[in-house]
């Protein structure tokens, strides 16, 4: 050890450290016996027909969420941004970025705020989860009770993430605090809606690839056995989860000029959904303003969830109300 002085200086051997590091590569694995391993585990490769389909209406939710823990109160905020347009495959001006055009047109949306504290402080952080899909659920279902009154019905309701995966977290918390039991029944009543679509930005499960005796996560197994245009389906209580290779498209403002093959997870709460996984695949092909795995409905929710800050709600509500904060935000120097 050496003395602790102003001169401090990390460890040494940074570059051999990161040349030290090694990743499993496509190239590595045997992507016939992979698909073979698939196939006797009961999936089947299937053929993606793309078929977009101008008239269909899309309802998307999102929300921003976050917490503050105090020495005597934890508090939560959040703000849901639900999204609705008609894609109809034409040029319309993007509204919101001014770069190029969307193929949506008549684009409307609604934003709800809300804040509340976990009484009693405890397991904050599981609860927050529950706090915030109850919120965005009750949300989707408010849009979509405004979108009837005006004589709108969608045809997708679109949710951000893994609808078996929010499912199971919040059964697993059913009936031990008051937010797991609202987000509970909030996620079923939109779950009874018809044609929901959870997309997933960013999965990180590794079930079906330790099943099969691989060490890596379950997107990155679909990525190396699927061909462009090939998904498979993983039926899990009711819920029909598709790892779907989306083939190259278009991206003028690229460098490039088209994207790479793109693994999606896409999940829907309705038998039958083969031809509508073709239709929203191919409304994604026509999206030519960036390689994303949500469509444009969902992404955007997301972009307009981030104008109100709400942790700096948060801030406000401490100071205003003379919340004391825990110890060490309170030392001074």
């Amino acid at each position: 050890m050496k003395p602790l002085n102003a001169d401090f200086r990390t460890g040494s051997g940074i570059d051999s450290l990161v040349e030290s590091m090694s990743f499993t590569e496509q190239g590595e694995l045997d992507v016939s016996e992979l698909r073979n391993r698939l196939e006797t585990g009961g999936f089947k490769f299937e053929d993606l027909r793309v078929t977009p389909s101008p008239g269909a209406s899309l309802l998307a939710v999102d929300s921003s969420f976050s917490m503050r823990e105090l020495s005597y109160h934890a508090i939560w905020a959040t703000h849901a941004v639900a999204l609705y347009g008609e894609y109809d495959g034409g040029e319309n001006d993007d509204i919101l970025v001014g770069h190029g055009s969307i193929p949506y047109g008549n684009l409307l949306y609604s934003s709800y705020l809300e804040a509340g504290e976990f009484i009693p402080y405890s397991e904050v952080d599981s609860r927050g989860n529950a706090a915030r899909v109850s919120f965005e659920f009750s949300s989707l279902k408010r849009a979509y009770g405004e979108l009837e009154s005006s004589g709108l019905k969608p045809d997708f309701i679109l949710v951000d993430g893994s609808l078996y995966t929010n499912l199971r977290n919040i059964r697993a918390k059913d009936g031990v605090f008051p937010e797991c039991e609202a987000a509970l029944r909030s996620f079923g009543e939109v779950l009874g809606m018809e044609r929901v679509v959870g997309m997933v930005e960013d999965s990180h499960a590794t079930d079906l690839s330790r099943d099969l005796g691989y060490n890596f996560t379950n997107m990155l197994l679909f990525e190396i056995a699927l061909e462009p245009g090939e998904y498979v389906v993983d039926e899990r209580e009711g819920i029909s989860i598709c790892y779907v290779k989306m083939p190259s498209k278009p991206l003028p403002f690229s460098a490039a000029g088209s994207s790479k093959p793109l693994t999606v997870r896409w999940e829907f709460n309705y038998p039958g959904f083969r031809d509508d996984l073709g239709l929203l695949a191919g409304i994604w092909m026509s999206e030519s303003d960036i390689l994303h795995p949500q469509i444009y409905m969902l992404r955007t929710a997301d972009y307009l969830t981030r104008k109100i800050r709400v942790q700096g709600l948060l801030e406000r509500i401490v100071s205003e109300k003379g919340l004391g904060l825990k110890y060490r935000e309170q030392r001074e120097i």
